[in-house]
């Protein structure tokens, strides 16, 4: 709830007295996705704050710091032209999650925050983008994306324009009802407008009389009179995660569990709490299985590569030295030629050809094969020695730790292992990363790519988050992830750049991916059907088209 509507515009209403009037000093991110924006603010220009925004996927915020110092390490200025640069109003966009920093020289500085990968912060003169926080490459100098078309916030309309507005809406539920009319509010808000109201959320339009469409407006109407005077709350222990709301909820069981004077405090404390969470500790036990996890995987890995039977390269350039041996008796176009083993005991061999090569080149393959044989069967050999090493290590680790006995002697455990340990315990980011259900790309006009990583995955990635005129790619003859190029603007073409490279994702998280001319199909996701009966990630493609891709990533 960090970058609801209702949420960023209590945030601008609050903050932009304070703003309004300061001086930009510097713009600069030290931390991943994380853009700082230091001002000169107050009366007398003297107080210096930071804005501080996030365009992380599931992680946007947009929050004002205090004393917040810069690291002397491992930070980069950015949009630097709007150093000595004044404020002059901070405003959200009327129907969408974009927050204006207007400037006195005519260009604004854009916080997009819609929680996605579509997330950036620009720097916009008219309607064209001058510098991209993300994407700056392929942004840059192009026209920004129009804003949602989203109904804007009514919070003056009155009891009977909404009461009719929420009577002449399609819809089969009261709740979807509320969610086309007001789709601002959001899953959070339309709940607490049912619970206030005192209707059933699963009536449909049909069941709800004119005193009940007129209890929901009334609703309606006391959710936007709290707006007008925010009163942040921070509900925790009462659902999985926790809640951060500008208005105390009526449908939580058990009252707030802290209050703030300002939204900005509250998303701040939001803000800590989350990352209390991502700042887990290492302890005994969950070292333990990390090593144990990672053991498993080594010894596994190790089984399959001793398993694997390499073909003698010896026999390979025998093969290729009869061929040249006997050329004249060969016929070019045969499948197979049967040859005396002039090596051995002279008894006829058959060697398989490849029709479509001549004698001699045939034997040229058999050598081509056998030098790579041979460069196989050494790099299998120095993984399988590496493998055995990198158990050994594992396996010393997990004696040495099941031994420790206090705190002491772990924390020294800790500090004698520390690169080994870091290599088997994920970072924050990389937590943070698998949690996304997709892997995401850009590629070629500033297009992103998403990738399923596993069958529910790819379900989820089609049949919910592909919008019917993206394109959907997927190897041809081979299993692989789903992958979606996202179109966002479908009366424009897409670049055929895009769509090869698009194309060479699917390909590379497909079992060809050591393939060098790999077919994909590709079509608008509105061809791509899931039919009854099918396996998970299993769907049926139509019009389909055909590209062939060396498989890479961009």
């Amino acid at each position: 709830m960090l970058v609801h509507s209702f949420t960023l515009l209590s945030l601008c209403r609050e903050i932009s007295p304070l703003l309004k009037g300061s001086e930009i000093v510097e713009i600069y991110s030290q931390n991943r996705n994380e853009l700082l924006v230091s001002v000169k603010a107050g009366s007398a220009g003297r107080e210096i704050v930071t804005v501080s925004a996030s365009v992380e996927p599931n992680f946007n915020y947009f929050v004002l710091r205090e004393e917040f110092a810069r690291k002397r390490k491992n930070s980069i200025n950015l949009f630097t032209s709007l150093s000595g640069s004044v404020i002059s109003n901070v405003r959200m966009h009327e129907s969408d999650r974009i927050i204006f920093l207007e400037l006195s020289t005519g260009v604004d500085l854009q916080f997009h925050l819609y929680n996605t990968v579509q997330s950036n912060i620009l720097l916009v003169r008219g309607d064209v983008i001058v510098e991209a926080f993300k994407r700056n490459k392929s942004l840059a100098g192009t026209r920004v994306a129009p804003p949602s078309t989203r109904t804007p916030l009514e919070m003056n309309a009155s009891h009977d324009d909404l009461r009719r507005k929420l009577m002449t809406a399609d819809q089969k539920s009261i709740h979807e009802t509320i969610k086309i009319c007001l789709p601002h509010f959001g899953k959070l808000y339309i709940r607490e407008v049912i619970v206030r109201s005192g209707v059933s959320e699963e009536r449909t339009r049909e069941e709800v009389s004119d005193d009940e469409y007129l209890r929901i407006a009334a609703a309606i109407k006391s959710v936007y009179a709290d707006l007008e005077h925010p009163q942040p709350r921070f509900y925790e222990g009462v659902t999985r995660e926790s809640v951060f709301s500008v208005i105390p909820l009526h449908q939580m069981p058990a009252p707030a569990d802290e209050s703030f004077h300002s939204v900005n405090d509250g998303i701040l404390e939001a803000l800590r709490a989350r990352f209390r969470k991502r700042s887990v500790p290492i302890t005994k036990p969950s070292l333990s299985k990390a090593i144990h996890r990672e053991l498993e995987r080594t010894l596994h890995s190790l089984e399959k590569a001793s398993a694997s039977q390499q073909t003698d390269p010896s026999q390979l350039e025998q093969a290729g030295n009869l061929l040249l041996a006997h050329l004249p008796a060969i016929n070019k176009g045969a499948s197979e030629a049967e040859v005396p083993n002039i090596f051995e005991s002279g008894s006829p061999v058959v060697i398989r050809l490849d029709p479509l090569l001549s004698p001699a080149q045939n034997a040229e393959r058999y050598f081509e094969r056998a030098r790579k044989a041979r460069l196989g069967s050494e790099e299998s050999r120095r993984r399988r020695a590496s493998l055995e090493h990198e158990a050994d290590v594992l396996q010393k680790l997990e004696q040495d730790l099941g031994s420790l006995v206090s705190d002491d002697e772990f924390r020294t455990f800790l500090s004698n292992h520390k690169k080994e340990i870091e290599r088997m315990l994920p970072s924050s980011d990389q937590m943070e990363e698998e949690s996304v259900p997709f892997r995401i790309f850009s590629v070629t006009g500033g297009y992103e790519v998403w990738v399923g990583k596993s069958s529910a995955s790819n379900d989820l990635l089609t049949m919910k988050y592909a919008k019917p005129h993206d394109y959907w790619f997927h190897v041809r003859g081979a299993s692989g992830s789903h992958t979606i190029l996202r179109v966002v603007d479908k009366s424009k073409p897409v670049a055929k750049e895009a769509i090869r490279e698009a194309a060479a994702i699917a390909a590379y998280y497909s079992k060809m991916r050591r393939g060098s001319n790999v077919p994909v199909a590709y079509c608008e996701r509105k061809f791509v059907r899931k039919m009854k009966g099918l396996k998970e990630g299993a769907v049926v493609m139509e019009r389909e088209k055909i590209v062939f891709v060396q498989p890479s990533l961009p």
